[in-house]
């Protein structure tokens, strides 16, 4: 008998260790969407009042409609869409268990939470990544009678935040009492990246708007995107840490993007905080760590009373060190960063000589509305611009820029026998330069690219995206053809408006420039268009029905035949000999004087059927 007791509580013990986590301990709910059953979108008008609803599924999950009060928990991994969402909650809209989940943005969702809860509650110990073309608006919960509350995207009360990355969509989040807009609530830390979207965070009394909930720390590293902090009166930081932190702590990285970093104040005090930085009346050094500030456009603003817009706010309080350097853009309102703390500026000048008027000055126009009529206060880098006319009888000219701003395209050189071709990296005219909206990082030499009078470039550049459309990082593609002068369609010809090419080949690089993969490209006319690569094959075969527009390409990564990633869609623009009409190849920005665009996306459905069918035949 004992024997067998012990067979059964070590076959017990092992079916728990093996059996998913969230499987296991999945919390009881009204309403539950398991693995197999995702379907179309799950209608959340369906639910009645006060209903809970798990997604205990790792695959796709789409929500749409108006659910009123209810309540969504998602196991670790979960992949939720939201469509059109609207969920006014007497407790958490939505919450977020275990690490790998991903919220994707569709349409306009807004999530309210109540008491002390948060709209998207991301606890300690969690992960979420949002992204998406939608927009979101997520309310924390308030609770006056215990003065406490939720933040809009991260730790309900006392609970710091899990790991929250923001790729992309439009996001509002409002903090609760003592909470953050996105971090951490009363006592907890925020833990923000930040690599793209339109991002706009508000945090509760003595809360951040990002970072540290009251009594938090914030950990925040910014990349990219547009983000701008609305703090009301009794905020802390715009960005960085909660009022007071118990344990001083903190760090801000910025590294690139627009940002527009507001501090509150407290009217009842006639005192400030900072844009970035910490806020605390403890007279002791080191109130926040380090400020390190690297790239991108900064815009930092002390709240309504005078105060330090970068560091620590009130007397004699300071953090760790304020760092500037690299291609970063930092203006301040009052010229008054640190507080007993020292700005490093590493290869950049204090400016203080222009006035801004209509949100501009030095040649930046993105100053907040604040900046207007007074000095522009801050610390800029002057880099160099080289353009060489790759021609013997021009000498090259240069001019100075301060980093961070866009160049403005000069007039087009001539060069007798050859038409001006755009302004490029290289000299050999292989990766167009895209005067709008590229930041000048540092100094730079630019290469005329010139072709043959009467001849056209058929180069095409693109960027990669993945089967979400999202853009694959660190690679860009090339379709690189000879044109041909002929009025008709011949052999192997492919028609891009007036002028066909021939000899495609598609060339795959990461942004090093260096190899990957190189296909040859066989245009064939057809009823019907498609693409196929056989599995190793370096050859593309596409069909085409005429002069189209669009074509579906497979592209791999990788060089081995058999393990394939497939890659895509792929956006292409041709060049014209009048140097317009480019895609940046590490972006895919394109500007005005685009005019034909071929899309070239992955099917990798086609690739997984050729393989099935394949691995069926050789059975």
């Amino acid at each position: 008998m004992k024997k067998k007791l012990a067979t059964i509580f070590v076959l017990a013990l092992l079916f728990c260790v093996v059996m998913p986590l969230n499987t296991a301990f999945a919390a009881p709910a009204d309403v539950m969407i398991n693995s197999g059953n995702e379907g179309s979108p799950f209608d959340l008008t369906t639910m009645t009042a006060g209903q809970s609803l798990l997604v205990n599924t790792t695959e796709i999950v789409e929500l749409t409609g108006n659910g009123g009060d209810i309540t969504i928990t998602c196991i670790a991994g979960a992949q939720v869409t939201l469509i059109d969402v609207t969920i006014l909650s007497s407790g958490c809209p939505i919450a977020f268990q275990g690490i790998g989940n991903t919220l994707n943005l569709e349409g306009t969702s807004t999530l309210n939470a109540n008491d002390i809860y948060t709209a998207v509650n991301v606890p300690s110990g969690a992960q979420l990544t949002i992204l998406g073309t939608g927009t979101l608006t997520a309310t924390g919960g308030s609770e006056p009678s215990w003065y406490r509350g939720g933040a809009g995207i991260g730790g309900s009360n006392y609970e710091s935040s899990g790991e929250i990355v923001i790729k992309s969509g439009n996001i509002n989040a409002i903090g609760g009492i003592l909470a953050a807009g996105i971090g951490g609530s009363r006592g907890g830390d925020g833990h923000v990246t930040i690599l793209g979207g339109n991002v706009k965070a508000t945090g509760g009394t003595d809360a951040s708007c990002i970072g540290g909930g009251n009594a938090g720390c914030g950990y925040i590293n910014i990349s990219g995107g547009r983000v701008e902090t609305i703090p009301i009166d009794g905020s802390a930081a715009g960005i960085g840490n909660g009022y007071g932190p118990l344990d001083p702590d903190g760090e801000v990285n910025i590294s690139g993007g627009l940002v527009i970093a507001k501090g509150g104040w407290y009217t009842e005090y006639n005192e400030s905080t900072p844009g970035i930085g910490s806020a605390t009346t403890l007279s002791r050094t080191n109130q926040f760590g380090a400020i390190n500030i690297t790239g991108g456009q900064v815009y930092a603003i002390a709240g309504d009373n005078r105060s330090e817009d970068i560091g620590a706010s009130f007397t004699s309080s300071s953090c760790s060190g304020i760092n500037i350097s690299g291609s970063a853009a930092v203006f301040m309102f009052y010229d008054n960063a640190a507080n007993l703390t020292t700005i490093t500026a590493t290869n950049h000048t204090h400016v203080n000589s222009e006035t801004v008027s209509s949100n501009t000055a030095y040649g930046f126009d993105n100053f907040p509305d604040e900046f207007n009529g007074r000095v522009g206060y801050g610390y800029l880098k002057e880099a160099t611009i080289t353009y060489n006319y790759s021609d013997v009888s021009q000498p090259d000219s240069t001019i100075t820029v301060w980093c961070g701003n866009e160049l403005t395209e000069p007039s087009a050189p001539t060069k007798l026998g050859y038409t001006f071709n755009g302004w490029h990296y290289d000299i050999a005219g292989k990766i167009p330069y895209i005067f709008d909206g590229t930041p000048v990082s540092g100094d730079l030499t630019l290469y005329a690219h010139w072709v043959e009078s009467g001849t056209h470039s058929g180069s095409i550049a693109g960027s990669l995206v993945d089967d979400t459309n999202s853009p694959i990082e660190g690679y860009y593609a090339t379709l690189q053809s000879r044109p041909i002068t002929v009025s008709t369609s011949s052999a192997g010809a492919f028609a891009f408006g007036s002028v066909y090419y021939i000899n495609h080949t598609l060339i795959i690089r990461d942004d090093a420039g260096t190899l990957i993969r190189t296909y040859s490209v066989n245009f064939v006319e057809g009823t019907t268009p498609s693409a196929v690569v056989d599995e190793g094959s370096s050859t593309i075969t596409v069909v085409y029905n005429g002069n189209v527009t669009g074509i579906n390409i497979p592209l791999r990564l990788d060089a081995s035949g058999t393990t394939a990633t497939v890659a895509g869609p792929v956006t292409f623009t041709e060049t014209s000999s009048s140097g317009g009409g480019y895609i940046n190849p590490q972006t895919g920005d394109s500007n005005s004087n685009n005019y034909l665009y071929v899309i070239v996306s992955a099917i990798s459905a086609v690739l997984l059927i050729g393989i099935l069918i394949k691995k069926k035949t050789l059975a």
